[in-house]
Protein backbone atom coordinates (compact mmCIF):
# COMPACT_ATOMS: atom_id res chain seq x y z
CA UNK A 1 0.00 0.00 0.00
CA UNK A 2 1.41 3.45 -0.94
CA UNK A 3 2.87 5.52 2.12
CA UNK A 4 1.15 9.23 1.58
CA UNK A 5 4.06 11.60 1.54
CA UNK A 6 4.25 15.29 0.52
CA UNK A 7 6.53 16.97 -1.70
CA UNK A 8 6.80 20.69 -3.19
CA UNK A 9 6.75 21.33 -6.49
CA UNK A 10 7.31 24.67 -8.15
CA UNK A 11 4.09 26.41 -10.29
CA UNK A 12 5.74 25.07 -13.38
CA UNK A 13 5.94 21.95 -12.70
CA UNK A 14 3.06 21.44 -10.83
CA UNK A 15 1.17 22.92 -14.35
CA UNK A 16 2.62 21.01 -16.39
CA UNK A 17 2.36 17.84 -14.87
CA UNK A 18 -1.25 18.31 -14.04
CA UNK A 19 -1.62 18.80 -18.31
CA UNK A 20 0.27 15.77 -18.26
CA UNK A 21 -2.04 13.63 -15.93
CA UNK A 22 -5.40 15.29 -17.86
CA UNK A 23 -3.74 14.24 -20.69
CA UNK A 24 -2.63 10.65 -20.24
CA UNK A 25 -6.10 10.61 -17.59
CA UNK A 26 -4.23 9.84 -14.97
CA UNK A 27 -4.30 11.04 -11.43
CA UNK A 28 -1.77 13.36 -10.17
CA UNK A 29 -0.08 10.88 -7.80
CA UNK A 30 -0.29 8.29 -11.04
CA UNK A 31 1.66 10.85 -13.32
CA UNK A 32 4.09 12.13 -10.07
CA UNK A 33 4.96 8.36 -9.50
CA UNK A 34 5.68 7.84 -13.46
CA UNK A 35 7.70 11.61 -13.85
CA UNK A 36 9.82 10.49 -10.29
CA UNK A 37 10.30 6.83 -12.20
CA UNK A 38 11.65 8.25 -15.84
CA UNK A 39 13.67 10.65 -13.93
CA UNK A 40 15.14 8.81 -11.55
CA UNK A 41 15.73 5.94 -14.73
CA UNK A 42 17.08 8.26 -16.71
CA UNK A 43 19.70 9.68 -13.88
CA UNK A 44 21.00 5.91 -13.97
CA UNK A 45 21.50 5.93 -17.42
CA UNK A 46 23.23 9.47 -17.66
CA UNK A 47 25.93 7.68 -14.86
CA UNK A 48 26.24 4.97 -16.76
CA UNK A 49 27.10 6.49 -20.10
CA UNK A 50 29.44 9.24 -18.46
CA UNK A 51 31.01 6.06 -16.54
CA UNK A 52 31.65 4.57 -19.99
CA UNK A 53 32.81 7.89 -21.48
CA UNK A 54 35.60 7.75 -19.10
CA UNK A 55 36.73 4.60 -18.97
CA UNK A 56 36.75 4.66 -22.76
CA UNK A 57 38.73 8.06 -22.38
CA UNK A 58 40.86 6.22 -19.98
CA UNK A 59 41.49 3.19 -22.14
CA UNK A 60 43.88 5.01 -24.58
CA UNK A 61 41.99 4.09 -27.63
CA UNK A 62 40.56 7.09 -29.38
CA UNK A 63 37.73 6.69 -32.30
CA UNK A 64 39.74 5.98 -35.17
CA UNK A 65 40.89 2.81 -33.34
CA UNK A 66 37.61 1.50 -32.87
CA UNK A 67 37.44 -0.88 -36.30
CA UNK A 68 41.12 -2.64 -35.46
CA UNK A 69 40.15 -3.01 -32.05
CA UNK A 70 36.76 -4.66 -32.69
CA UNK A 71 38.36 -6.89 -35.61
CA UNK A 72 41.59 -7.56 -32.99
CA UNK A 73 38.42 -8.94 -30.52
CA UNK A 74 36.62 -11.08 -33.03
CA UNK A 75 39.87 -12.51 -34.38
CA UNK A 76 40.88 -13.27 -30.92
CA UNK A 77 37.39 -14.91 -29.98
CA UNK A 78 36.92 -16.88 -33.60
CA UNK A 79 35.96 -20.01 -33.07
CA UNK A 80 34.69 -20.16 -29.10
Amino acid sequence: MPTEKNIKLSDDVFAQLKERAEAEGLSLDEAATEAVRIGLRESKWQRLIAAGRRYGRDSGYTEDDIESVIASFRNENRGR
